[in-house]
Order: C-alpha cells, then sequence, then structure tokens
C-alpha cells in the first residue's frame, strides 16, 4: 500500500548451481522527506548471511574535501643506479 520496496530477489547461476539471493527491507522511517530502510537483510537461499540494523541516516551531509585527495606521492627511494 505504502510503495515501499520490502524484498528484492534475484537467482544467481554458476553452471548447474543456482543460488537465490534475497534481500528485505524494513523498519522505514522519515528521514528529511524521504522513506529509508533502517533494517536491511540479506539472505541466500533462506540463510541470513547480513543484517544490517542503521542507528541513523543521513542525507547529503557536509563532507570534508580533504578525504577525496590523492594522498600525496612518496619520494622514489634512490637505487646504486641512481646515485
Amino acid at each position: 500500500d505504502s510503495g515501499v520496496e520490502l524484498k528484492s530477489a534475484l537467482t544467481l547461476k554458476n553452471g548447474e548451481t543456482a543460488t537465490l539471493n534475497e534481500i528485505l527491507y524494513g523498519d522505514y522511517r522519515p528521514v528529511d522527506g524521504v522513506t529509508m530502510p533502517f533494517s536491511v537483510e540479506n539472505r541466500m537461499n533462506g540463510k541470513t548471511q547480513v543484517l544490517m540494523t542503521m542507528e541513523s541516516i543521513e542525507i547529503n551531509p557536509a563532507i570534508n574535501d580533504g578525504l577525496f585527495a590523492m594522498p600525496a606521492k612518496k619520494e622514489a627511494a634512490k637505487t646504486d643506479r641512481q646515485k
């Protein structure tokens, strides 16, 4: 009724073997006007592989641009040939 996604499923095949991968979404809450799942469970062949429970979700938080800067290049080690 709400239009939010509750589950997605995908069958992955590797030769003759098929694996059912399901992702279940739950505990939906509004975050800055967007309805977000605070619980995401990943199942493979019906067995839970990962269960994530979010405490908080931020949309477009301010992030320091320095986090995306390339690290400074290290000076190449000198070898006997460079001397």
